[in-house]
């Protein structure tokens, strides 16, 4: 609760009372769309006009994400000439990922969306949810995957990983192979379909995965990027695949220690 208080003063403040630099006349046909990602330590966000990415912001998830998440998404509207009541579409990473990097994004979306609602009732402000895991594999689009197979992999805890497989087409587009799970370590390595090509937040905790069969992706593509989850949910906004702002939920590997807690009664 005092979470959704402190982004919704945070929004208002700075985007409803800023005035707009460079003035843009927005054709009633035109889409805008905000993309969201906090999953990862390293946070991000992208503006879209119609089908093209016009601008990104950038910022430190691990240093107060929840002001600078505000301030930099005000910032990249006002650059533009835009007002949040410009915007027509949100899209959010709702992870696996970080705890308290998936509560702020969700938070600031859920919260432009029930201001934009409130201040511009018609047309409503839609809003597109990504996995993850979809995200980063979004990194290894036109033609950059070699091998037939991609697995995002995510630390889980006590030796275990959460792997999303997914398999290249003929036509190149990746296809998700199999169901998101956790598995230990050992059984990850012996299960996983190869060749097969590595990427993900968790090769940095570990760094022992190897087997005949495994490429590990460069690091700088292990990330969700802003950039990547605008261009996976752009085609499911194309899709018609919106979801309403008050069904949005994180996915978690685990339930936190404080969660369990909680509902065991300690």
């Amino acid at each position: 609760m005092r979470l959704t208080l402190l982004m919704t003063h945070l929004f208002w403040f700075h985007c409803f009372k800023i005035d707009r630099i460079i003035p843009m006349v927005k054709d009633a046909n035109e889409t805008i769309s905000i993309a969201i990602e906090t999953s990862s330590r390293y946070g991000g966000i992208a503006l879209g006009r119609n089908d093209s990415l016009i601008a990104t912001a950038d910022f430190d998830a691990n240093r107060r994400q929840a002001v600078q998440l505000v301030s930099r998404l005000a910032e990249l509207l006002e650059e533009n000439g835009l007002q949040p009541d410009d915007v027509d579409e949100v899209y959010i990473s709702i992870g696996p990922g970080s705890f308290t990097g998936l509560r702020i994004g969700i938070t600031v979306a859920k919260t432009l969306l029930q201001a934009v609602e409130f201040i511009r009732p018609e047309p409503k402000l839609r809003c597109v949810t990504v996995p993850s895991t979809e995200v980063v594999a979004e990194n290894f689009s036109s033609g950059r995957l070699k091998t037939e197979y991609l697995g995002v992999v995510m630390d889980a805890g006590k030796q275990e990983l959460y792997s999303a497989i997914y398999r290249k087409a003929a036509s190149g587009e990746l296809i998700a192979s199999f169901p998101a799970r956790v598995l230990k370590e050992t059984d990850f390595l012996t299960e996983i379909p190869k060749p097969i090509t590595l990427t993900g937040e968790a090769l940095a905790y570990h760094q022992k995965i190897s087997a005949q069969g495994i490429t590990i992706a460069p690091k700088e593509l292990w990330y969700p990027t802003a950039q990547c989850l605008w261009k996976v949910a752009r085609r499911m906004a194309l899709k018609g695949n919106f979801c309403q702002y008050n069904m949005i939920r994180p996915i978690y590997i685990r339930k936190t220690s404080a969660l369990f807690h909680k509902r065991s009664g300690q």
